[in-house]
This record gives structure tokens, sequence and C-alpha cells, in this order.
């Protein structure tokens, strides 16, 4: 009894000189599904990805496999004081304001002193927030990485900066990737973290976003924005690897192979749309242009047929000589051609002087989107 006595007066004191309680919770678990990412987990359970990382024993960048049972972070319960925010409290604890509203079912920002929230992830006391600066209305565009990339896209701030990009939930991250496809300028708030995997090492996870200016009106270039297939490709060997997405990475130094015997007529590259795209213009680099020697040592492209989605074919001719070729196709005064897909099928090589093997460096569709 006598020690019950001491432990409550104790316990009252540390409350009267305005010490703020934080209890600890006890660990979940959660079974990967199908395309879950580290990154997709943490979002969805308002954790950093590195406080789930370590409390599964993982680096940041590990993979994740379905059916693979993580342990989600242990969260607390924080006591609202005066002066407190929902926003200041999310950042002291390195979560986000929506993740508090979620896991507490608040209708409102609107909090008060003496509440008692539950913090996502967060560790019993004041943890290190993982972010590093708040993105406060910064204004810019999603830029899109070529095909074999090892991210899709960032984000472009008006200065120039990149900066890696994605939702603190699934709606905030459908809509990023709507904005990939329309071009549209936009203006972004959230937090900019530097503990996920990202483009340029900096990620911004956006909380709000608005758009600035309508969808892009020009042609800009589209073949960031397909899937590439080929009907074949040259065996990866010890001096590269020469895939069909080696034509579209954006690097001179790499190129499509075609795999079959002989010089490769027949053969063919694709880009496939999610939607349908207006087409204004073609642009090749026709051989493989990481020297001038090994352009000259293997086959280029000097006649190919395109194949678009309604059936409509165009053939065109290119000439021997290095770096990117471009041919308009335009009509005026229309109408455009209209495709979900673009078709390139090789109907005439310059021959090398070493190898019968046929190289595309780069391929490039320009137009507009839907």
């Amino acid at each position: 009894m006598k020690c019950l006595v001491v432990c409550i007066i104790a316990a009252i004191l540390i409350v009267g000189i305005g010490a703020t309680p934080v209890h600890a919770q006890g660990s979940g678990t959660y079974i990967v599904q199908s395309g879950d990412t580290l990154l997709k987990i943490a979002a969805h359970h308002g954790v950093s990805v590195s406080q789930l990382a370590q409390a599964n024993g993982l680096r940041w960048d590990s993979l994740v496999y379905a059916g693979q049972r993580l342990v989600i972070p242990a969260g607390a319960v924080y006591t609202v004081r005066r002066g407190d925010t929902l926003f200041s409290i999310a950042r002291r604890f390195g979560t986000t304001v929506q993740a508090i509203i979620r896991v507490n079912s608040l209708r409102s920002t609107r909090i008060y002193v003496g509440q008692w929230l539950t913090i996502p992830g967060a560790l019993p006391g004041p943890a290190p927030s993982p972010a590093q600066d708040t993105v406060d209305g910064w204004v810019g565009k999603i830029v899109n990485l070529p095909p074999g990339s090892q991210h899709t896209h960032y984000f472009e701030r008006s200065d120039g900066q990149g900066f890696g990009i994605g939702g603190i939930d699934d709606v905030v991250g459908r809509r990023i990737e709507e904005l990939r496809w329309t071009g549209e300028q936009i203006r972004v708030w959230g937090a900019l973290r530097t503990d996920v995997p990202s483009y340029a090492g900096q990620y911004i996870a956006v909380e709000r976003l608005e758009i600035v200016s309508g969808p892009a009106t020009g042609a800009r270039n589209l073949t960031p924005l397909a899937t590439v297939s080929a009907s074949s490709h040259l065996r990866t060997d010890r001096w590269g690897q020469y895939q069909s997405w080696m034509a579209t990475d954006g690097r001179r130094e790499s190129a499509w192979v075609e795999g079959v015997a002989g010089s490769g007529v027949g053969e063919w590259i694709m880009l496939t749309f999610p939607r349908t795209i207006e087409v204004h213009s073609i642009s090749m680099d026709v051989g493989y242009d990481k020297s001038a020697d090994i352009f000259a040592k293997n086959n280029r492209i000097k006649k190919v047929t395109l194949i678009f989605s309604s059936g409509e074919q165009i053939e065109l001719g290119f000439g021997d000589k290095r770096g990117m070729q471009t041919i308009p196709l335009v009509r005026a005064p229309g109408p455009n051609i209209e495709t979900t897909y673009v078709k390139v099928v090789i109907e005439e090589v310059f021959p090398g002087w070493k190898y019968d093997d046929t190289c595309l460096a780069e391929i490039e569709v320009w137009g507009r989107t839907e």
C-alpha cells in the first residue's frame, strides 16, 4: 500500500510539472499483398519507411513479396498541449496530418488541450522526424523518366530542381499518376523527406495539390508514357544488354539490338500507350551510337514501316548518319494520326562492316495526349 501511494504521488507530481504523457502501444502485423512496396505499406500505416524497415530487420530499399508477414511499428498516445496543432504534432513524431486524422477518426483538424491522440508509428518519446523541410505550395510539373529507369517520374520545380514525388495516400497517389499523363503544371504541399528511395535523393510526400495551368497543349516526347516491347533482342553479353527499353532510355550509348539470324529485316519494336495519343513526329537514332566505330560495325536502319492501332501504315526512310533524325507526321489541315501504339518494322538496313546485327539507339514519339 505504501508503494502504491508513493507511485500515485509521483505520477501527480510528473503531471503537475507539465510533462506530456506518451504511452506505447502494441505492434501490429501486416501480410504483404501483390504489388505492395515498403513505401506503399509505410504510407498506408502512417509510419516512415525507415521505421518499418528497422522493425523488420530490413534495409530501406529492400523488396517485399506477397504473403510476407511484416511487423508494423508500435504507435503511441499523445496528450495535446496548449499551442499544439495537428501539423506540429505530425512534424514532431515524423508522421502526417492525414495519418493522425485517419487513425483517430477525426472529422476536422480541430484539437483541444488534454485530448488524447494515437500517433501512428511513433515510438515512446518524441522521435526525430524524417521530414527535413516543409513543401509549402511549390510550383512545377511531373516529368516522366524513360522506360527502364529506376524511377518512373519526378517533380520538376519551377527552378529546374528535381525531386521524387508520391502521395501520402492512394487518392493523392492516383492524382499524381494522372498528372504524369496530362502534363499540367501543379502546386504541391507536403513534407520533404530523405528516408525514402527517390529521384535525386529527396522525396516530396504530397498531402495536397492543385492545378496551376491546364494540360500541356504543345507537342512533347510521349515515349516515357509507353510500354516498350520488341519481336526479339540480342542476348546480354559482357559488353552490355540490348532489350527493347534500351532504345527509350534517353542514352545514345545504349541500343536495342534485334536477336535473330541475318540482318533483322521484319523485326519490330513497339511503343504501347495507356490511352490514345495524337502523333506529330517520330525521331530515331538509327544505329548503335556509342561511338563512330561501333555505329559503323553494326547494321543501321534505312527504312521502316510504322503501323498504328487504326490499321494505317506509313513508310519512312532515314539517312546513314549518327544522331537523332526527326520526321514530321503532322497533317495540314488534319486530322492527325491518333493511335494507342506505334509499331516500327524494319524493312531495309545499311550493312555494318563487321556484324550483321541491326541496332536502334533511340526512338521518340512526339505528340499530344487526348
